[in-house]
């Protein structure tokens, strides 16, 4: 069988449409005109009402029952290689899709498939023919059209809530998955990394408080042999348990002349020991200008606490205390003069500070010679400060404990300018002066916390 296709597809490939029993009228005597009712046809492949979607449109020009034989001309030219503008087709061919018996005669319009020739076959060149042709209806077409667009539009919506209950659906599942992830990294974290968050939140809950700076001129107030410890503590109690949060801790001295025991206690205490020359009043300058160094940086006023009895301050105190708005504090000795005194906002006597019971015995001092081996800082100490980078010239406790600093932040390398502390995060103590660094921190506390697990573990076998 031939194929058919033009501008409409390839190749027919169904089979051949079966042939209907057509009524043929009686012509009235004399009459010219030829009928032939076509009858409703259902039960039509999908094939078959695909194809009549796609067909060309043509009038009909001449009906022969005689012969059941019809001729048609497209309303659009054929295509190219054909010789008639017309066309013939046999009564068989005709189908009838609609729920009535449909009339074609002369000027009816219809819709038709082309019969293609096949290569080299001129005749049906020279006389084309229809495949099929089918009736039309344009009321019906009408009807037609618009439920095949609703059902189109039907098909669109189910498919647009399909892919959107499809995209909830695949959100639903992320989620619970990330919820998953996260509920599993949070039970396999480590204690240090727990720690850490634990650390950061109490330094977001504390950032917003008062900054308190101490300035210590030792040759002005000297403490006592063995007090420097004492007296750095109780300055650090006193602020801090009023919630002042320490920026700077610094002394000032001549430190080739003085007692290598009074700067070692200082350095241990992580007070910034800074070394002046011998020119008259080098003290009272370094001091100075490091006391406006920290006014004019900070935003919001705070604590400045000195240690010192030298008259020279009294302008410096005055300008900090009244114009700056901050809380000055002067630590004095019995030389001072009274307008010093009045100028602070606070004054108290160093004699006060530097009048610590010596009650420490030889054995004692040995005993704590023997174990400051292991390190200098107590386990039974709670609880550490997030320092932020400062350029207060501290190093890393640490740096004097067996073990060493982890980052290499000792005293010696600081005062020779190997190596600079300013870019690194540290710790404090709550309950010593004692600073190290963050990554010394980090070991601290995983040994802290091995040292308790083995304790717990002997004290549950021992109970057995």
């Amino acid at each position: 069988m031939a194929g058919r296709g033009g501008f409409w597809g390839g190749p027919y490939t169904g089979a051949r449409p079966r042939t209907s029993t057509y009524t043929l009228p009686v012509l009235a005597q004399g009459s010219s005109l030829d009928i032939v009712e076509v009858p409703s046809m259902p039960g039509l492949s999908p094939k078959i009402l695909e194809d009549q979607v796609n067909a060309r449109f043509g009038t009909v020009t001449h009906v022969n029952n005689s012969k059941n034989i019809g001729y048609l001309r497209p309303v659009r030219p054929l295509p190219p290689g054909y010789d008639s503008s017309s066309l013939f087709f046999h009564f068989n061919v005709i189908k009838n899709t609609y729920n009535y018996t449909k009339k074609v005669t002369k000027g009816t319009t219809v819709k038709f498939i082309l019969y293609e020739a096949k290569e080299g076959n001129t005749e049906n060149l020279s006389k084309p023919k229809a495949f099929a042709v089918f009736t039309y209806d344009p009321v019906e077409e009408g009807v037609k059209d618009k439920a095949r667009q609703k059902e189109i539009q039907r098909n669109k919506q189910k498919e647009v809530q399909r892919q959107k209950a499809k995209l909830q659906k695949e959100h639903k599942i992320t989620i619970q998955n990330e919820e998953k992830e996260r509920k599993q990294k949070e039970t396999k974290r480590a204690p240090e990394e727990k720690m850490k968050v634990a650390e950061y939140n109490k330094y977001e809950e504390h950032k917003d408080s008062k900054k308190v700076s101490v300035f210590w001129d030792i040759e002005n107030c000297r403490p006592k042999k063995g007090k420097v410890l004492d007296i750095v503590q109780e300055i650090r109690d006193m602020s801090h348990g009023e919630g002042f949060q320490e920026q700077t801790f610094m002394a000032v001295c001549d430190v080739t002349r003085e007692l290598k025991g009074l700067i070692r206690d200082l350095e241990s205490s992580n007070v910034n020991v800074m070394n002046r020359t011998r020119k008259k009043n080098s003290s009272d300058e370094i001091l100075r200008q490091q006391m406006r160094k920290v006014v004019d940086t900070n935003k919001d006023p705070g604590r400045i606490i000195l240690i010192s009895g030298d008259s020279d301050f009294s302008t410096d105190l005055h300008s900090f205390r009244y114009v700056k708005m901050y809380e000055t504090i002067l630590i004095h000795n019995d030389k001072t003069t009274a307008a010093l005194i009045k100028v602070a906002s606070k004054a108290i006597p160093f004699k006060t500070m530097n009048q610590f019971p010596d009650n420490v015995g030889h054995s004692e001092k040995r005993k704590k010679k023997k174990t400051s081996r292991k390190s200098r800082h107590p386990r039974n100490h709670s609880g550490w400060t997030r320092m932020l980078p400062d350029s207060s010239g501290w190093f890393c406790g640490a740096s004097k404990d067996p073990n060493g600093c982890r980052q290499g932040l000792m005293e010696n390398a600081m005062k020779e300018g190997k190596i600079s502390s300013e870019k690194y995060v540290s710790y404090v103590c709550n309950e010593c002066s004692y600073r190290i660094c963050d990554l010394c921190n980090e070991r601290y506390c995983i040994e802290k916390e091995l040292i308790q697990k083995t304790q717990n573990k002997f004290q549950e076998s021992s109970l057995q």
